[in-house]
C-alpha cells in the first residue's frame, strides 16, 4: 500500500476520497484519531492518511495533483491529466465526476419529480455533444450507433433528510439530501458519458 495524501483537513480527505473512488481508485482512510461514519462521510479525526494499492498509485497521485492545483489556484490537468493506466483511462475523469456530484448534491430532489436534476443532466450531455431524450421520469442517451449496445444507468433521486454536514457543497434544499449516493452515481455516469463522447464505442 502507498500513502498518497496525509493531512488534518476533514474537507480535504472527504473530497479526495470521493474523487478517487469516483475514478475507480479504491482509497482507504487510515486515522490516528477517532473515526465515526455518517451517511455522507461525517468524519471526526485528529490526523489521517489516504492509502491506495501499488497498482493504483500513479492514478491516485494524478488526481491528488489536480485537486491540489485547484486549491492553490494554479491550472490543473497538465501533467497529472496525462497520467493514464488500464484502471483509469483518464485521470481527469475523477475530477469531472466530482464536479458533477457536487453540483447535484447542492440541489437534491426527492421522488420521481426531478426538474432541476434532469435539467442539469440534460445540459451536461448536450454540452458534450450528445443527444439525450426524455424517457418517463428520466433521460436516456445513446452513444455510438454500431454493434450491440451496453446500457449503464444511474439513480438520481435524493432522500427526505436534512443535511447537517456543513460541507461547502451541502444541500441547498431544506429537508432533502443526497445521503444515499445517487449524486455520485449520476456524476460518475455523466463523466463516463463525456469520456465516451470523445471516442464513441465501435463494434
Amino acid at each position: 500500500m502507498k500513502t498518497i495524501y496525509r493531512g488534518v483537513s476533514q474537507e480535504a480527505v472527504i473530497v479526495l476520497m470521493s474523487m478517487l473512488r469516483s475514478a475507480g481508485v479504491p482509497a482507504e482512510l487510515l486515522s490516528g484519531g477517532k473515526l465515526e461514519t455518517h451517511p455522507l462521510f461525517n468524519i471526526d479525526v485528529a490526523d489521517f492518511s489516504l492509502v491506495v494499492s501499488d497498482e493504483h498509485e500513479a492514478d491516485a497521485l494524478a488526481i491528488v495533483a489536480d485537486y491540489r492545483a485547484t486549491r492553490t489556484g494554479s491550472t490543473p490537468g497538465t501533467t497529472a491529466a496525462r497520467m493514464k493506466s488500464a484502471h483509469s483511462p483518464d485521470a481527469s475523469l475523477g475530477a469531472r465526476a466530482t464536479e458533477h456530484r457536487r453540483a447535484l448534491h447542492r440541489q437534491p430532489e426527492v421522488g420521481l419529480d426531478l426538474p432541476r436534476t434532469l435539467a442539469y443532466v440534460r445540459s451536461a450531455l448536450n454540452t458534450a455533444g450528445l443527444h439525450p431524450q426524455n424517457c418517463g421520469p428520466g433521460i436516456i442517451c445513446d452513444i455510438g450507433n454500431e454493434g450491440p449496445l451496453v446500457a449503464i444507468r444511474a439513480d438520481m433521486d435524493a432522500l427526505p433528510i436534512t443535511e447537517e454536514t456543513g460541507l461547502p457543497f451541502a444541500s441547498e434544499i431544506a429537508g432533502a439530501m443526497h445521503a444515499c449516493g445517487h449524486d455520485a452515481h449520476a456524476g460518475t455516469l455523466l463523466a463516463t458519458a463525456e469520456l465516451l463522447a470523445l471516442d464513441p464505442p465501435r463494434e
